[in-house]
Formats: structure tokens, sequence, C-alpha cells
């Protein structure tokens, strides 16, 4: 927003401002403005254009790469930080495990925010020292375009920062992330990769012929709900790669149906089906197993189940805690937030406003992060929202 619209006239730059206007003079030994280094993003190495434009050039794929990078390392070690450290799984009650999803995917968006301008500047360090990219301005003073000190006319950092991370919350949602998933896989529970309409209503039978063949070509089109795995190059037990997974599971079901409002109201438990690939199957029988063998039964209240402790356990939590499946080297299609995030700040973007620096002789520095841009889409929002309010008050509160 605040960055200069230059062109080369007579050795002068004359630009276009929200805020003031102004000419710069150039200095007599640098010749070369920021449409220069603008033309150089469609060329390899600084020389000539060479790609069409719907190609992006290796320089400006640097900081997408690093930004998807960096969300997928900052989300996996959440993930194991929940596993490891507050043993949250995909069971712990809600909304734990969203409210954990949501300053994960938003500390994500803002390193992939950080890295990308960083990444920017490495890979146009060659355009900018090439260019004689350090301008002097009218004053003499040269302009520094790594100073990130500068007037607040965005608003100030934090409101920058909040911006970023409300970005890369909407291009998280908008991929198809959901916060809670971000939390290891509950092996007795719904996993990270569990959707409803991918899975099949179910009853307490085992699945039919057909509801088999269903839930493996869902399981080899979508993966399995706790772990995520297609399976490709596991051949699997007679071509058997997916189970239909009762969830919840059965035992779980009969302890949640023995409870007493349940048994009061004749509220039973709805089952579906889940694809879930025969390595998980096998650990979350084995972990029920061994759980309900620690159960015992207390004769003088028929249906409660007790521990050695006398207190109640729940069976769905058995595949929680250390118990639980860390996915968090699973790279996932929401992951791209992190390159829309970085695409947002560097791409067709000039040095100054990814770099930041002078501008105006002076009278203006723009700090680095392209906030011009992200500033420029939330008063687009706002303006949105505030149609959308003003004709919904028009034609139908007052109608």
């Amino acid at each position: 927003m605040y960055a200069l619209e230059s062109h080369t006239r007579s050795g002068q730059v004359f630009g276009v401002s929200p805020h003031f206007a102004a000419v710069t003079t150039f200095h007599p030994s640098t010749t070369t403005t920021s449409t220069t280094s603008t033309n150089n993003q469609r060329s390899i190495g600084g020389g000539p254009s060479v790609l069409p434009p719907w190609i992006t050039p290796p320089n400006d794929l640097m900081p997408l790469a690093s930004g998807t990078m960096v969300f997928t390392a900052i989300l996996s070690l959440s993930t194991l930080m929940q596993l490891k450290i507050f043993r949250i799984s995909t069971g712990t009650p809600p909304p734990i495990p969203t409210l954990f999803g949501i300053t994960s995917v938003a500390t994500a968006a803002y390193c992939s925010h950080l890295t990308s301008i960083k990444a920017f500047r490495m890979a146009r360090q060659d355009v900018i020292m090439s260019s004689n990219f350090n301008l002097t301005n009218r004053h003499g003073i040269r302009a520094n375009f790594e100073n990130a000190h500068a007037i607040d006319l965005d608003g100030g950092d934090i409101s920058h920062v909040l911006r970023v991370c409300a970005f890369g919350l909407l291009a998280f949602k908008g991929l198809g992330g959901r916060f809670w998933s971000i939390a290891p896989s509950n092996i007795t529970n719904l996993g990270s990769f569990a959707r409803t309409i991918f899975s099949i209503p179910a009853t307490e039978k085992y699945a039919s012929p057909s509801q088999r063949q269903m839930i493996e070509r869902l399981g080899r089109t979508i993966g399995c709900h706790t772990c995520g795995s297609r399976k490709i190059f596991y051949r699997g037990q007679n071509g058997v790669k997916f189970i239909a997974d009762h969830m919840p599971p059965q035992a779980v079901v009969k302890q949640m149906n023995a409870r007493w409002y349940r048994r009061l109201f004749g509220i039973k438990v709805k089952q579906r089906f889940y694809p879930q690939c025969v390595t998980c199957s096998n650990l979350q029988g084995g972990l029920l197993s061994k759980a309900t063998q620690k159960l015992v039964v207390n004769e003088k209240k028929a249906n409660k189940y007790f521990t050695f402790r006398g207190k109640v356990m729940n069976l769905s939590n058995a595949g929680g805690g250390k118990n639980a499946y860390n996915h968090g080297f699973t790279f996932r299609k929401e992951h791209l937030a992190g390159g829309a995030v970085a695409a947002a700040t560097t791409l067709n973007a000039n040095e100054r406003d990814v770099l930041g620096g002078e501008s105006w002789g002076g009278l203006i520095q723009v700090k680095q992060g392209n906030r011009g841009r992200f500033l420029e889409w939330q008063n687009k929002a706002e303006r949105a929202i505030h149609t959308v309010v003003d004709t919904f008050k028009r034609y139908i509160v007052f109608r």
C-alpha cells in the first residue's frame, strides 16, 4: 500500500501515494528503479525475461517452499508436544484440542510469514546487488531495505501479526483443515483423519461383504482414519488392507449404553464404520483387551465398571494419552496454508514492500512484511461485512 509505483523519466522517479506526493531524484550512480527489479522476477538469475507469465520463477518458489515447510514443521511439533507433554488426543473432551489447534495454526502462519521474508531476501540478494537497489534519496541518505523500524501507518506490529494469523487460519480452514485434528489420534476413538462423509452407518453386527468392499475402497482413497495411511505398498491379507472399524468400538458402546441416563431414557449410542488399516486395528484390539482386563465389575451396582481404585474407567480413553498415535510427520493438503501465507507476503511484490525501507525521500519508512497488502485485504473484508450487514438491516430487519 505504501510502496512506490515508480517510472524512470530523465533520472527521476514519479510515484503516487495515498499519504504523500513527492518527487525523488536518483543519485547519479544509481539508474535502476524497483521496476527493473520487478521485471527480473520473471527471469532466471537476473537475466532477460525468458519465462512465460504463467510459470513462477525459481526466485518466487523459494519463499513459498520455505513457508510450507516451516508451517508443516510447526504443526508436527505441536502434535508431538500434545502427545508427550500435555497428553492430549482427538478423544480429549472439547474444546481443548480445538484451542490447541487454533494456537498452533496461528503460530505456524506467522513463522511461515517471517521465514518467507528471509527466503525472499536470500533469493533476491543477487537482484538487489546487481541492480544497485540501495537507492539514495534527495537528501543524500541511502535507503536501508532491512530497516524494520518504521512509522506505524498500518496500525502497529501487533495489528500486522493478527492479520497474518487470521489469514493463516482462514487458509487452513479453506484447505479443509480442522483444528482439533492436529492432536494425536486416539486409537480407541475417532482418529485425526476421520470424516463423517467418508463413513457408512453401522449396527452392532460385523460389516457385510458389500460394506467391507465399500470400506476397502474408502480406505484406499482417503486412508486410515487413525494414521492416514493408504497402504499403497502393503499387499494386505488376502488383498484386504482396511477393516470396517466400529466407531465407537463395541466395548466402548457397551459401557456407554450401561450408563444410568441412557438406560432410563432408552438412548443408545449410534455407530458408524470407518476405514482403519490392519495395523491400527490390531493395535486398537490390543489396547481395548488390556483395558477391559483391568476393569472390575462391582456386583452391588450392575452395569458399572470400576478400576482397582474404585473409579469409573472410560474405555474410549484407553487409546489416548501416551497410547495415542503421532501423525505429525504425515503431510496433509492443509499444510499448504503455509505456502499461501508466503505467497500473500512475497508473490508479485517488490523488495521495498517485503524487506522494508525508506520511500519518498526518507519521509516514510516502510516496514517489512508487505503490510500494505494485508491491510488492504482487511479493509476490503470490513467493507464487505458492512455491506452485508447493511443489506440485512435494510431488506430483512426493517421490512
